[in-house]
């Protein structure tokens, strides 16, 4: 989907950008709700660099500053969070631990994970025709 509208090295970073949201995006939710403690990522960039712990509210000295960079957070953190509810959760597909125990999987499962399957390769189908119809080719 990404190659008919960026080039090569962009639309691997793209896809590559899609597989982690897939994977992780709901660390961004947490966050977001407040389950995951440490604030987003201007917060945790902040508390890197000052070496300060998560657990602790973060203290900068000016209240202003502080209701700043809460505002960022939750700007980027909507951002990824409503990115991440177009993708599938691609931890709820993984069927590893069906196997490590020695359990089959079940038929229910596999139609429910080929139905999300499929309905993410349509989905991104309509959406490449549409980017690839309405996109200008040079002569």
């Amino acid at each position: 989907m990404f190659s008919t509208f960026l080039t090569g090295p962009v639309a691997m970073i793209a896809t590559l950008a899609a597989l982690t949201l897939g994977f992780f995006g709901s660390l961004a939710s947490g966050a977001l709700s407040g389950e995951i403690v440490g604030g987003g990522p201007i917060q945790s960039l902040i508390r890197t660099v000052t070496q300060q712990s998560p657990t602790i509210p973060i203290d900068l000295g000016s209240e202003r500053l502080e209701e700043a960079i809460r505002f960022g957070d939750q700007g980027i953190l909507g951002v990824l969070t409503a990115l991440t509810s177009a993708l599938p959760n691609f931890q709820s597909l993984n069927t590893a631990d069906f196997v490590a125990f020695g359990i089959n999987i079940f038929g229910g499962l596999v139609a429910r994970h080929g139905t999300i399957t499929f309905g993410y390769l349509v989905l991104t189908t309509i959406v490449s025709y549409f980017f690839l119809k309405t996109r200008e080719f040079a002569a």
